[in-house]
């Protein structure tokens, strides 16, 4: 993916823009071109009602590559009648525009979040005069690492002390 606000090359006629890093990359011309023809797509269908691609196609001129983007876009949708869908990018099944189904879209969803939230910084929970000192966070990782590198004898202690405290308790 580009880099935000970048200089780069349309990838439709080679000219070079500002990418804003968002939305589609190409050109402003282009990007006009394209919108231009997704009207005359709209306008036959607001005209003439459901057709195929196909017939879009060939009654506007507009390649049915660009049909088929329009629909994984979602700015078109495939009437509930036809017998004929897009798959899901991820799991196949049938849809009738978009790239993802709904399961997919909202597992997607909640992985990207799972991802975003553990970037997330933690609020202060209250505020305090004292100036507290910096510290490294202890991730689940480290924590792991901490018990798999403990030494066998600490180990071997600390059996040691819980069989102890469990003596304690039974002489009681």
């Amino acid at each position: 993916m580009p880099d935000r606000a970048s200089v780069q090359a349309c990838p439709r006629c080679g000219r070079m823009f500002q990418y804003p890093g968002f939305g589609p990359i190409c050109c402003s011309s282009c990007k006009e071109f394209d919108n231009m023809e997704f009207e005359k797509v709209k306008k036959y269908l607001n005209e003439h009602g459901y057709a195929t691609s196909l017939e879009i196609a060939e009654a506007t001129g507009v390649t049915e590559k660009k049909i088929l983007r329009y629909l994984t876009e979602s700015r078109l949708e495939i009437p509930e009648s036809s017998p004929i869908f897009i798959q899901c990018t991820v799991c196949g099944c049938d849809i009738r525009s978009g790239k993802y189904c709904t399961e997919c879209a909202s597992r997607l969803s909640s992985e990207l979040q799972g991802a975003y939230m553990s970037l997330a910084g933690e609020k202060p929970k209250f505020f305090s005069q004292n100036t507290g000192k910096m510290h490294v966070i202890k991730t689940r990782d480290s924590k792991r690492e901490e018990r798999i590198t403990m030494s066998p004898r600490k180990k071997d202690k600390d059996k040691n002390k819980d069989k102890d405290k469990n003596k304690d308790i039974d002489k009681e």
